[in-house]
Order: C-alpha cells, then structure tokens, then sequence
C-alpha cells in the first residue's frame, strides 16, 4: 500500500522507480471466511488470489525493505521475506510486529515499507489513498474443548445466536442439559473486530455481568483453549488450532 499518486496511471515500471513505496497487508473476515488480503494500485479491483510477489518490484531499488504489523502475519512476512531475497539477494528484509495501529501510522510516516494488519480499512485510511489486492484465504473455526458432550454441530445463525447471548444452553441445540459459557476475545482483538465488521455479527456489544459469558484478557488463542472446559465455545483462526489435541 502507498498513498496516491495525482497521476492514477501508474503501472508496475513507473512504481518501481518510487524510493517511498508504501505497500499493505490487510487481513479480513467475510462470512465464515477469514482473508488474507494483499492490497495493491495494479491490482486494486482483482478478485483473483495472488501470492504478493508481483509486489516484490516495487521495493527492489531499495537496499532495505521494512515490514511491521500483526503478529498473526507473521508467517506471511517471513515468507514474503525470503521470496524477496531470493529474488533481489542484495536487500535487506527487516520484520517486525508491532502491531496494527503503529504499522499504519509508521508506513504513512515513510518509516516502514510494507504492513501487516489484522483489520479493515477505516475510511480515513483508505482516503490516504490506500488500495487493495487479495492474497490468501484461510477459516475460522468455532472451537470447544474435547470433553465437552456435545456431539453436534452449529449453523452461522445459532453460533450468532449464542454470541448474542439468545442461546444459552447446549439442549437448544440438539446437546445435553447445560448452560453455554461463551469465552469471547476482548474488544480489541484483531479477529474480533474483523467479524462484527459484518452484518450477521453487527451485535451491540456483549457484557461479562453472567458467569457463563467470558472475556480473555489477552488476545491468545491458547489462553482460550485453557478456558473452553467441558461447556466452553469460541473461535479461532483454523491454522491456530487445527493440530491441537485439546480441542475439536
């Protein structure tokens, strides 16, 4: 992501030739979909995939390449670094993870080179001139603990239904006789935030008055494998939690 040029004609010759290039990695959330997304002028209106490395020509003059944002993509910037060096052997690729409010400030201050965000846009944000390009998908799941005897499994609408709070026992949907827990991410949680982006998770905002609705202090994921229990529900990001024993 870069802010825009007053000439809109700009293709990948004339962008290579930027000493300031600023480049975005946006991660979001659509239906029961979390995206990757990977936002560039070129290709701002593509709905394909693409693995960023058309990108890479657009910072090649630079003898550093600076990345911050999300921890969550983390891994994406590590392959992205390596795919860059291979490629120009004579950069230097610098990653970091300080997060996605200091990596925005910081690539629209010129400090950085690429960001890595786990959230939308806001429109001030995009009024600078910042654009956008899919890059990978990846799922959310809705997870429980492995000794939870509920047997079954959710639509979209009840899961919504129990976010809420209109659902609050396992035999309301098709489970034994036990009151839900509800182990939600705090309101600054970059997953959180991406999911009532949209429309069948606009919910007002939930409160912990009821021992059966909790909020983690900490972001983790596996702070909310530690919590789920026998009658615990919640989500996570599939790659987070698809090898763990400890839920299903």
């Amino acid at each position: 992501m870069w802010k825009k040029s007053k000439n809109n004609n700009l293709n990948l010759n004339s962008l290579s030739k930027i000493t300031r290039s600023l480049l975005l990695l946006f991660l979001t959330l659509g239906g029961s979909l979390l995206t990757t997304n990977l936002f560039a002028p070129a290709l701002a209106q593509s709905n394909t995939e693409s693995n960023g490395l058309e990108l890479l020509p657009r910072v090649a003059n630079k003898n550093k390449v600076r990345i911050d944002g999300s921890i969550k993509l983390l891994m994406i910037n590590q392959k992205l670094k390596n795919s860059f060096q291979e490629l120009f052997p004579h950069t230097q690729v610098e990653i970091g993870t300080s997060g996605n409010e200091a990596a925005i400030k910081s690539l629209l201050d010129g400090q950085i080179d690429v960001a890595a965000i786990a959230r939308g846009l806001t429109p001030a944000e995009k009024a600078q001139g910042l654009e956008q390009v899919r890059l990978t998908r990846e799922k959310i799941a809705v997870v429980v603990g492995v000794d939870n005897p509920f047997q079954g499994g959710l639509t979209i609408g009840e899961f919504t239904r129990i976010f809420r709070g209109k659902i609050t026992n396992w035999s309301q949907v098709g489970g034994p006789p036990m009151a839900i827990r509800f182990i939600d991410r705090s309101v600054t949680s970059e997953t959180r935030r991406s999911l009532g982006g949209y429309p069948v998770f606009n919910f007002p905002e939930l409160t912990s008055n009821s021992d059966k609705y909790l909020t983690v202090s900490r972001d983790k994921t596996t702070e909310i494998i530690q919590q789920l229990g026998k009658d615990g529900i919640s989500y996570a990001i599939v790659s987070q939690v698809k090898t763990v024993p400890q839920v299903r």
